[in-house]
């Protein structure tokens, strides 16, 4: 089974590899989600649950956005000891289209402050809208940015070589649209969930009831996201896996459809979907069970990514690529690595303890 049939040394930093993406991915789909949410929902009135919903994310995106990139940081180190060669020569390929990520992510970095301080929101509020269309186009152009380095990063030498003849700084391949609405479509469930807990949490401080009809307002959003993610997952398994676009398997490939996670990332896709449905109907249904289909989301993110990983695994992987993760984790300050992980998770811990004790505690209240 995927990956223990390779080598500790490979296992290990696919392990830390898969964990540190999810990770970022959750990040990002609230920055995803959140700024989808403004660019359709932005002109709702604040006492509505779409208009709570739009408060909630202006006042936190920029923090997302910032610890979406932070936690991006480990992964992307990752990644270039498991696929050094194949990375760098798609980076190189693709040249400044995929350095192009940098600056947009600047640009939509000082529009989520835009967004947070209001300028725009009572003069103009087209203005606004479009900022958060901006935004969003923004993100998505990132997602589709990677998926482009990473679907070149996979390719024959013989792709390369007609890339790199043919002048072009961008690669373009069928498996590239659905695979990007198959990731960030699951991004509205999870979201859903953390924008369900911010507000419950803001509205009991304030002692004030939820908004009528939140519940179905998120039920809808995240479904949506979902039924996206259902279809691209279904025009990429008969295309990328069953070979029908392309005339046949690629040697190997095969072995996807052998392992369970393709299975488990398919039925996670639609547990979430049936789990939304029933919210619709139910309005209690999330308060209780809000825990529950966050650690599904979470878990078919990572099956997901197993998948991906494992379609990369088969048509790039060699003995001489294994020898190399065998070196990495022979090299000095491994210990060092540990050391420093441990001290930030629990930093992270103390300060999560200390931010949700100072939440639950009594307001403060205004001197004279």
């Amino acid at each position: 089974m995927f990956p223990f049939q390779y080598p500790v040394a490979t296992q290990f930093y696919l392990g830390l590899y898969l964990i540190t993406l999810v990770i970022h991915l959750a990040l990002m789909f609230y920055v995803f989600a959140g700024t989808c949410h403004l660019a359709i929902f932005g002109g709702a009135e604040t006492s509505s649950a779409k208009g709570r919903v739009n408060e909630m994310v202006r006042d936190w995106l920029p923090f997302a956005l910032s610890a979406a990139i932070t936690a991006g940081i480990a992964p992307l180190l990752f990644i270039q000891l498991l696929y050094q060669f194949d990375y760098y020569t798609a980076n190189i390929l693709l040249s400044h289209r995929w350095m192009s990520f940098l600056p947009v992510l600047i640009v939509a970095f000082y529009g989520l402050y835009l967004l947070k301080m209001k300028i725009f929101v009572k003069r103009r509020p087209f203005l606004d809208r479009g900022i958060a269309w901006f935004v969003f186009l923004c993100i998505c152009y990132v997602g589709y940015t990677f998926s482009e380095n990473h679907l070149l990063s996979i390719q024959s030498k013989a792709t390369w070589t007609a890339q790199y003849s043919s002048g072009k700084l961008a690669y373009w391949t069928w498996e590239t649209v659905p695979r990007v609405g198959l990731i960030l479509g699951q991004a509205f469930s999870i979201t859903s969930v953390v924008l369900y807990w911010q507000i419950k949490m803001h509205q009991q401080q304030v002692r004030v009831d939820l908004p009528a009809g939140l519940s179905q307002h998120l039920a809808i959003f995240a479904s949506s996201g979902l039924i996206v993610s259902i279809v691209c997952f279904c025009i990429y398994l008969f295309g990328a896996i069953s070979g029908s676009f392309r005339g046949g398997y690629v040697e190997g490939e095969a072995a996807l459809l052998r392992e369970p996670y393709i299975y488990l990332f398919s039925l996670g896709l639609f547990a979430q979907l049936w789990f939304w449905s029933t919210v619709w109907l139910k309005n209690d249904l999330l308060a209780k069970t809000g825990l529950l289909i966050a650690a599904v989301s979470l878990l078919t993110l990572l099956f997901g990514a197993l998948v991906r990983e494992h379609y990369r695994t088969l048509r790039i992987v060699t003995n001489d690529m294994l020898a190399l993760h065998k070196h990495h984790l022979e090299a000095d300050g491994m210990w060092m690595f540990f050391g420093f992980a441990i001290v930030n998770g629990l930093l992270i811990t103390w300060l999560i303890q200390k931010t949700r004790g100072s939440l639950n505690g009594p307001m403060p209240t205004a001197k004279n």
